[in-house]
């Protein structure tokens, strides 16, 4: 999933996030010494839910610092993070009672070695809780501001987190105004942390309705329904609830919603999310009402994104390969990177979509709606839908097709397929006929080196038929190469290839409004064909 953090909280939680503690035991609930203290509906809250536990003899030890180990085991207990990265902490071995969730927090982005160390018996500070618990549940953490007493304590990469915590009464104060971001924080603490920042942790099938403050959790495999609910904070589809169901519904409207765990998301007619970002694979957001960005990110393969016939969509981004994106409705963008290999965008009768920009392989725009313009940067992609304008920025014809027919590059590249007249042949209305051009490579003085295209710049070359064998020719470039030919000639040299001529025939060309004199002619193949290549000086 995408973690909304500075660059400067990422050196923060660098430095702060990969702490360990003792392991926590029973989730029994209740334990013998924090009876009637002041962390007590915290602790026992978060037991019953076995995301914090006791040390196996019935104590909770809330007075004790927690280390970085036991901060990453209560995390990795909460949400149930599933994927876990290689071990390269020099501190942590693979039989350590601590290495399973250190792992999972590091391939989840939340703990980061420093100097290739891990430190999971080392206390964790506030400052640093703070940094953790915002990654974890992706808190925004610029904006903010400290007004404590002690704030220029507040180490600059951990500003942001303490602020984000503190503006929004999840992180409270110490005592006279004192934030303490360097003292060590103990195991009440952070379980009344956990308290203040989780509103909702829902692990059965619930409603919700109302004004929701904090973060809301999904943890299990529940359907869950907001009905005329406003959601100030995130919400949270945690890795562990697989098979989950979230519906917002009603005058529901709901910031950024991040399914890490497979699931559903419907957002209704009347409901509103913001960016709905999904990382895991296999799941299926379906907006009839408004979202501002759907993000299917690379963790994400399989993952169906359906608008409906009166719903809107800002843009859908998709990193994850085979995704399906189904439009009823209107949907302003659709961004596919060179990760989402085989992803299909389909417009149906009805639906609008402004622009597709796809980066990857196996890409299909299909449908009998209207999608007006799609680019191709990089990768391969069929498009079928009607009067849609296709541009081919690949370096070959064959990358793209429009109704079947292949695209030429925009640059020129490639081997461009002619485009069949749009008039009568035998006089009746203006042809608009191309040639079949090619750029030509520049050769040195002795005609022996190629030099590559891409040093020639942005050149194109295109072509309008004016008679029989005989063409407009229109050429284009930045940063064409000033050269000496054969001849010892100095210019910007370009060129381009036609097939030889009928036999009997010759051709007759301008190039931009010029008649061309040529300089010299050799023969030049593409994909088997045999081009009479025409250099001339571009003179600018």
């Amino acid at each position: 999933m995408k973690r909304r953090i500075s660059a400067a909280l990422l050196t923060l939680c660098l430095l702060m996030s990969l702490m360990p503690t003792v392991a926590f035991a029973a989730p029994s609930g209740s334990f013998d010494d924090v009876d009637g203290h002041w962390g007590q509906a915290a602790v026992e809250r978060w037991a019953g839910y076995g995301v914090v536990n006791g040390d196996g003899t019935g104590n909770f030890n809330p007075d004790n610092q927690m280390t970085r180990a036991e901060f990453a085991t209560m995390l990795a207990n909460m949400l149930g993070y599933k994927e876990k990265a290689t071990n390269t902490f020099s501190d942590v071995n693979d039989s350590d009672w601590f290495a399973d969730a250190i792992l999972k927090l590091a391939a989840a982005g939340v703990i980061q070695g420093s100097n290739g160390m891990a430190n999971p018996n080392a206390p964790i500070s506030r400052q640093e809780a703070a940094v953790m618990m915002c990654r974890a549940f992706n808190i925004p953490t610029t904006g903010g501001s400290l007004d404590f007493a002690d704030s220029a304590d507040v180490a600059d990469w951990a500003k942001g987190a303490v602020a984000a915590l503190a503006s929004r009464g999840m992180m409270n104060g110490v005592g006279g105004n004192n934030v303490a971001p360097l003292a060590n924080i103990n195991r009440a603490s952070v379980a009344t942390l956990l308290d203040n920042m989780i509103t909702e942790y829902v692990t059965e099938d619930k409603t919700v309705s109302g004004e929701v403050k904090g973060i809301v959790l999904v943890a299990g495999n529940a359907t869950v329904t907001f009905e005329d609910a406003t959601l100030a904070e995130n919400l949270i589809v945690a890795p562990k609830a697989e098979g989950a169901e979230v519906v917002l519904t009603g005058s529901t409207t709901a910031g950024d919603v991040y399914v890490d765990g497979t699931a559903t998301v419907k957002v209704d007619s009347s409901a509103t999310a913001g960016d709905v970002q999904v990382g895991a694979a296999n799941s299926t957001v379906e907006v009839a009402g408004k979202a501002d960005t759907v993000t299917v990110d690379s963790a994400a393969a399989d993952t169906k994104v359906n608008v409906g016939k009166d719903a809107t969509v800002g843009t859908v981004d998709v990193a994850g390969a085979n995704t399906a994106v189904t439009v009823d409705g209107k949907v302003d963008n659709v961004n596919v990177s060179s990760s989402a290999t085989g992803t299909d965008v389909v417009a149906n009768s009805g639906a609008t979509v402004g622009k597709v920009e796809t980066a990857a392989k196996d890409v299909t725009v299909s449908g009998n709606g209207k999608v007006e313009n799609v680019t191709a940067t990089d990768g391969t992609v069929a498009v079928t839908t009607p009067n849609t304008n296709v541009t081919n920025k690949t370096d070959s014809a064959d990358n793209v097709t429009n109704q079947g027919k292949p695209v030429p590059p925009e640059n020129g590249g490639g081997t461009p397929t002619p485009t069949p007249p749009s008039g009568g042949s035998n006089g009746g209305g203006t042809t608009t006929e191309k040639a079949d051009l090619v750029v030509a490579p520049l050769v040195d003085q002795a005609g022996s080196n190629a030099i590559p295209s891409a040093d020639l710049g942005k050149v194109t070359v295109d072509s309008k038929k004016t008679a029989e064998n005989t063409y407009d020719v229109t050429v284009a470039g930045t940063n064409i190469m000033n050269h000496n030919n054969a001849n010892q000639v100095t210019g910007h040299w370009v060129g381009f290839g036609m097939p030889a001529a009928p036999e009997g025939k010759t051709y007759s060309y301008t190039v931009n409004g010029v008649e061309v004199q040529s300089i010299a002619e050799r023969t030049y193949e593409v994909d088997g064909k045999t081009y009479n290549t025409v250099y001339f000086s571009f003179n600018t």
